[in-house]
């Protein structure tokens, strides 16, 4: 199998750049089995305006293990084999909207530990983003005993890629994501496809 390298890097912008001066760059090296994401790795570096944070995970499938630095601090878990980061959940998300549907759930190691994602699809919604309008499912995660959520929206026509992404803290502090670009197969090629 081939492995491929997800990267993202996030910056802030707009008026709260003024107060914040945060990057956040995030980084997967993975396999694509048919349609299972098989993460090998990833890196998360936060920098800016708060205390900056950096987290290593390396998975080892041989012994079904993954081992993190999370802080300076190291440890080992056990993972199930369907155990992916956080960062690859959107690409394992958009291979189970484009094939079978969403998954009952996600089995998620983030910040050394295993936690279970569980996704509700709410009705299709349009999306306004630099890179144009999309008609958009709607995505919900919610926390139990948590008013911390995520809602996320994906574009059938940019095979499920999230055009928009908002988090809600339990004070009710919102921060979104939205599309600005994007290359490769864009809404364009993707309609000529389709004709």
């Amino acid at each position: 199998y081939r492995a491929w390298t997800y990267k993202s890097h996030t910056i802030t912008k707009g008026m709260i750049s003024i107060f914040r001066d945060d990057e956040i760059i995030e980084t997967a090296t993975l396999k694509v089995d048919g349609i299972k994401v098989k993460p090998l790795n990833y890196d998360y570096k936060h920098h800016g305006s708060k205390k900056n944070r950096d987290r290593r995970i390396v998975f080892d499938w041989d012994n079904m293990q993954a081992n993190s630095v999370v802080s300076g601090q190291a440890s080992s878990i056990k993972v199930l084999a369907n155990t992916i980061d956080s960062f690859s959940l959107q690409l394992q998300m958009m291979l189970d909207l484009s094939n079978t549907g969403l998954a009952d759930s996600y089995s998620i190691l983030k910040k050394g530990k295993l936690e279970e994602y569980r996704f509700k699809q709410l009705p299709e919604e349009v999306i306004s983003t630099a890179a144009g309008d999309f008609n958009a499912i709607k995505l919900l995660r919610e926390r139990e005993n948590s008013k911390r959520k995520t809602i996320m929206w994906t574009a059938p026509e940019l095979h499920h890629l999230p055009v928009k992404i908002t988090h809600v803290e339990d004070d009710g502090t919102e921060f979104s994501l939205v599309l600005s670009d994007v290359s490769g197969l864009n809404k364009q090629q993707a309609d000529s496809h389709s004709q």
